[in-house]
């Protein structure tokens, strides 16, 4: 069925940016990595315009399309390899994701000057993010992609891949990597640094954080110690999935992109993070859009009524974990004022799965 439509402003400037801008991957850069592979140009290198954690850039070889990645400078190798071993399951699995390539001697990491890179083949198809879409084929999009969602979960359960990543749990038993300890003695730390910059033009939101800082605490502990002790079903999760990250093929296929983020989680976190997306300009979020998805998902891959009945209680845990996140990002970057609005906005938003925890739960009755 075809899909009718229209660019939205911020998609067409990336597009125009990314052709625009010199390469985001120096060409001297992508002909070792090249080498490496064994593999010819054909042709110029361009960039990818839609990347966010990494820089992308697309070459055509003496073996096809490619896309080379490079790896934020923060991202360990242990974490890299995390995702590595996730998409070299599902290439065993031929589940339809990002195809990894390896050199000659097995490798798919190549460090060069400092930076990690690794070679993907191109994946064909449309992504209909940042796009004006009509409601009926909006929804069919939506529906599409949590059937995929639900076979990606499945076809992962109970594999635990090589390495480590710090979003995640260790393996699936063991407490978070960030676990509750870490989580309080970040907050703690981001009190005090704040308080040295109540002065500076982002003042007004370090202290409002400040002041929510021993209410967040609490609620960690509280939501931590009964979530923990309810043995919630964990899998691979995605990590950031939703349509920004999502090839659809003319012949049905569904592709996922981009598993950065990919890692041993409770598998209602994985909807959080999708329900993310389905926020509306005024603050709520599309009901319609949450209803279609999980009652799409819950008959591809059954989710347990106890399971679900914790939506709520994992919304609000995810979301306050999250708001550190973006707490701590501020001082570890630029300090970018955004991560700190976000960091305020997940607080804010923390509740709304408790406020709506009867019309959550009646989806999959």
């Amino acid at each position: 069925m075809p899909v009718f439509h229209f660019p939205r402003y911020s998609r067409i400037n990336q597009y125009i940016n990314s052709r625009i801008s010199r390469l985001q991957i120096e060409e001297g850069t992508i002909r070792l990595i090249a080498k490496e592979f064994d593999l010819v140009l054909r042709g110029k290198p361009v960039n990818l315009p839609f990347g966010r954690r990494g820089s992308n850039v697309s070459i055509v070889t003496s073996n096809g399309k490619k896309v080379i990645r490079r790896y934020r400078q923060k991202w360990k190798i242990s974490t890299i390899n995390y995702e590595h071993s996730i998409l070299s399951k599902l290439t065993d699995l031929d589940f339809p994701a990002p195809r990894l390539n390896r050199t000659s001697d097995s490798r798919s990491l190549i460090t060069v000057n400092g930076d990690h890179y690794a070679l993907f083949d191109f994946a064909d198809g449309k992504n209909y993010s940042s796009t004006y879409l009509l409601r009926s084929q909006r929804l069919m999009l939506i529906e599409n992609a949590a059937k995929t969602l639900a076979d990606l979960h499945r076809s992962m359960d109970r594999f635990v891949p090589e390495g480590q990543h710090h979003l995640g749990f260790h393996g699936l038993s063991g407490d978070y990597i960030r676990d509750l300890e870490w989580q309080q003695q970040k907050l703690c730390e981001l009190s005090e640094k704040s308080q040295e910059l109540l002065a500076s033009d982002d003042g007004p939101i370090l202290e409002w954080l400040i002041s929510k800082h021993e209410n967040v605490m609490e609620l960690l502990i509280h939501l931590d110690r009964e979530l923990q002790g309810c043995n919630l079903h964990r899998v691979i999760i995605h990590g950031d999935y939703g349509l920004h990250n999502i090839l659809f093929h003319e012949s049905g296929k569904i592709t996922p992109l981009d598993f950065e983020l990919a890692r041993t989680e409770w598998r209602l976190t994985d909807f959080l993070i999708s329900f993310l997306r389905f926020r509306k300009r005024n603050g709520g979020f599309d009901f319609g859009l949450i209803e279609r998805f999980i009652r799409s998902y819950h008959l591809r891959n059954p989710i347990d009524p106890h399971e679900w009945s914790l939506f709520p209680k994992v919304w609000q845990y995810n979301l306050l974990q999250f708001s550190i996140q973006y707490w701590n990002s501020y001082f570890e970057g630029a300090k970018n004022p955004v991560r700190l609005e976000l960091a305020r906005d997940t607080i804010l938003q923390s509740g709304w799965g408790l406020e709506q925890s009867n019309r959550l739960v009646n989806l999959i009755q």
